[in-house]
């Protein structure tokens, strides 16, 4: 009760001080024009504080006029176009102002001026939320699994990503789709350093030009590059503590002068780490209740190389490497208890001895090319991509009965040697081309894969005296081809903006079991249409309606139809039969002075894969399986705020309320099931000085029980804290986390099956405090010919 109080005190104290951040604004708006009385288009307009820190930025449009809502006081009015400085004057605001036209001379650069950005932590833009990650201490000394569990919009648990009342979603790496799931993607994140991240783009309804994979939006994690005119880099050591130890060292280093661009980096990780497991299921005469404690040790590797060299002042070339390989070793304790259900006395206990050894890396390459055909937009953009995964694993397990009622000692009953290995590759052609023509713009562009996955898996199982039983081998070959193309449109008329477009994909697969002679094939072609319309009444509100159609395709792991054993009765395994699920979203979303975000969305899911356990009362066999059973329907409501009024505090609050309603095509499960989710969180970020030096941060976020698919899960919170100290002009960082401070991230999960209850409740030790070194060094004083580069504008207009 005492531990209640302090948490419902610590939010309401967060909420007053967010609720005080109340400041005066007044509103800056003109026109820019060149010497010729042209309006000029994309220009960065920017009001710096001191001559350096950036306040306010914004762009002008095809009209030349631009609008900045801000602070009352005095500011440097500074003006850039594709990386030149083309107009400075400083300017005392202290009512709404109108600067009418202002002539700027394209041929002047200016110099002396360094801005030093102060973008928010979380933008929203009109198809994705942007999460700024170098804004968030948080992350720092972490991974990218550290970085996806606080970015807005994001639900982590486990190893599922989702967005928040939505389903789960795909995960790509600029740009790039990664097609890994469970165990293997969390493996792959968790071997990302957060320092080499650059934001998190959290995609709700992707436009045409996106893959449609993933039913209810995409992940895009945007790594860092090289920065103009740099040379240098940075290391970075730290250290965790949780039930176990881990720590981590990583540097990077990066160059750009002229025509080339170059970086490279790595990060090595060792320790362990420990996570429990436990599962009830409640047989008609007997409750058995599982308990499992794990130990994972780690060790990782990850590194990123890449080179662009800028051909002519319009056409770029550039290649990029990535690696990743980590040995995650288990160790496990499996204790089953089985209870008569009437007296709760103990009837048996089956004591299993688990160790895992695995080992995944991957290899990634990108060759990508770029031009600028003309001056008028017109761009051509052409990636090849290869990718090559590899997962071995090796689990032993030992099993003793012990019986209640008998006087002899436990006796080994069973043992079970498991090994697997799987190899992904992937090979991926893209071609993107912008046309923009006078009446509108417009993209058209296309898509090749192939895929190629090959496993296979042996099990030998032996007595108690260590005679083989049976022994299963399998072989599993699944192939995937895709061919995609699209076209997307984009007009402004007046206060409207429009944006449509159409993607064809069409899909052939093959999956293989060579042992039980099992061949299944499957072709489709589908259209996925997209639809953005949005009015900017004024300077301050926005109105957006967008539609988008999406496909989940199943991934490798869940195909493989072998058995994986956990103890003799329960065991999990894949479906060969998996076919692809699709979802249609409508948002309303409508946005106040760039602030406040309020959306009502629908999404309808068909075909929907999920696990299930199977429960078969007569061999008390437990089978978790992958399965097309799910058509859901979610209708929800979101309301997120960014607070930065005043200059010591920065915070992002969210509120999601949703209903939703599941129908299951299986019998053994519930037909349908319906409810309420409720989900809130904020994000704050405090300001010790005026320098930023000393930045503290308090994060907390709470679930309250409602629906998941056909289950019901309980409540669930988590509170973290940070803090950083910034030394030697910012070069030095020492910064401490600590997450999960009250432990309240677990949460309960309920269903029925065949009518028996089966509960899981599952804790993977988030509570931890990390301790983080990050020591950055440069030189930007290179100097080069002031030439525009050609992805300049892009680079522009990304940020």
């Amino acid at each position: 009760m005492k531990l209640n109080i302090i948490k419902i005190a610590l939010l309401i104290i967060l909420s007053c001080w967010t609720l005080t951040a109340v400041a005066q604004k007044v509103t800056l708006k003109g026109t820019v024009l060149n010497r010729n009385a042209e309006k000029l288009e994309f220009v960065y307009v920017s009001l710096l504080k001191n001559d350096s820190v950036q306040s306010a930025i914004a762009m002008t449009d095809r009209l030349g006029n631009f609008t900045i809502n801000i602070d009352k006081g005095g500011y440097l009015l500074l003006l850039e176009q594709f990386g030149q400085k083309l107009y400075q004057n400083k300017i005392e605001l202290e009512r709404d102002t109108d600067l009418n036209s202002i002539i700027v001379d394209e041929s002047v650069h200016l110099e002396g001026v360094t801005i030093t950005s102060s973008r928010k932590t979380v933008e929203r833009k009109i198809d994705r939320i942007v999460f700024n990650v170098d804004k968030t201490l948080s992350a720092t000394g972490g991974n990218a699994w550290d970085v996806l569990k606080i970015t807005p919009g994001l639900r982590v648990e486990s190893q599922t990503i989702s967005m928040i009342g939505k389903n789960t979603v795909s995960v790509m790496i600029d740009g790039r789709l990664m097609q890994l799931a469970g165990d293997g993607l969390s493996s792959f994140l968790a071997t990302i350093s957060s320092e080499d991240i650059k934001t998190i783009e959290v995609i709700t309804n992707p436009p045409a030009r996106y893959s449609a994979e993933g039913n209810s939006g995409l992940i895009n994690i945007v790594l860092k590059g090289s920065k103009k005119d740099y040379i240098g880099g940075s290391i970075r050591s730290s250290y965790q503590r949780s039930a176990k130890n881990k720590g981590y060292f990583g540097a990077d280093f990066s160059y750009q002068r002229n025509k080339t661009s170059a970086f490279a980096n790595f990060t090595l990780g060792k320790g362990s780490s420990e996570r429990t497991e436990s599962m009830k299921v409640f047989y008609p005469n007997q409750l058995w209740e599982q308990s499992s404690d794990q130990e994972v040790f780690t060790s990782s590797l990850s590194g990123r190389a890449g080179v662009d060299y800028d051909l002519t002042n319009k056409t770029s070339i550039g290649i990029q490497y990535l690696v990743n390989a980590n040995k995650p070793d288990l160790n496990e304790t499996i204790l089953t208890h089985i209870y008569k259900i009437k007296s709760l006395y103990l009837d048996s206990t089956i004591t299993t001895k688990g160790d895992a050894d695995s080992k995944y890396h991957s290899h990634s390459v990108n060759l990508h090319f770029k031009t600028k055909l003309d001056t008028l937009g017109h761009n051509l953009t052409i990636d090849f991509d290869y990718l090559n995964y590899e997962n071995n694993m090796t689990r032993l397990n030992t099993s003793f009965l012990d019986i209640a009622d008998a006087s002899q000692s436990a006796a080994i009953s069973n043992i079970q040697n498991s090994m697997s290995d799987q190899n992904i590759k992937a090979y991926t052609s893209k071609l993107d081309l912008d046309l923009p023509i006078s009446l509108f713009e417009m993209s058209i562009g296309g898509k090749l894969s192939v895929l190629r996955n090959h496993s296979g898996n042996d099990i030998r199982e032996m007595d108690g005296k260590e005679v083989l039983q049976s022994e299963t081998t399998d072989r599993f070959r699944y192939t995937e081809n895709t061919q995609s193309a699209y076209v997307n449109f984009n007009k402004k008329v007046k206060k409207f903006e429009f944006q449509g477009g159409l993607r064809l994909e069409a899909t052939q697969t093959k999956g293989r079991s060579v042992v039980l002679n099992q061949v299944n094939k499957n072709e489709y072609i589908k259209l996925f249409p997209t639809l953005f319309v949005t009015y900017e009444p004024n300077d301050v509100n926005n109105l957006s309606l967008s539609y988008g159609r999406r496909i989940s395709r199943p991934y490798y792991q869940r195909l493989n139809p072998f058995k994986w054993y956990s103890n003799p009765y329960s065991y999990s395994e894949g479906n060969p039969f998996l076919l692809p699920s699709y979802t249609d979203n409508v948002e309303l979303t409508h946005t106040y002075n760039n602030s406040l975000t309020s959306a009502i969305y629908f999404s309808k899911t068909t075909d929907g894969t999920d696990q299930v356990t199977l429960v078969d009362t007569k061999t008390n066999m437990q089978a978790t399986v992958w399965k097309n059973y799910i058509d859901d329907y979610s209708i929800g409501l979101t309301e997120s705020y960014n607070f930065n009024l005043i200059k010591w505090l920065d915070s992002y609050a969210q509120v999601n309320l949703n209903y939703l309603k599941v129908k299951s095509t299986i019998p053994s499960t519930v037909s349908s099931k319906e409810g309420a989710n409720f989900f809130f969180s904020i994000n704050n970020h405090i300001f010790f000085n005026a320098a930023k030096t000393i930045i503290g941060e308090v994060n907390y976020w709470y679930n309250a029980s409602g629906t998941d698919g056909v289950y019901d899960i309980s409540s669930s919170s988590c509170l973290d804290l940070g803090l950083k100290f910034s030394f030697m002009n910012k070069k030095l960082d020492l910064v401490c986390n600590a997450s999960d401070i009250f432990k309240t991230n677990i949460a309960t999960i309920k269903g029925l099956s065949n009518n028996i209850e089966v509960q899981y409740r599952n804790y993977y030790f988030p509570r931890n405090i990390r301790f983080s070194v990050v020591y950055r060094f440069g030189n930007k004083s290179l100097k080069s010919k002031q030439q525009k580069l050609s992805n300049e504008e892009e680079r522009q207009r990304l940020n």
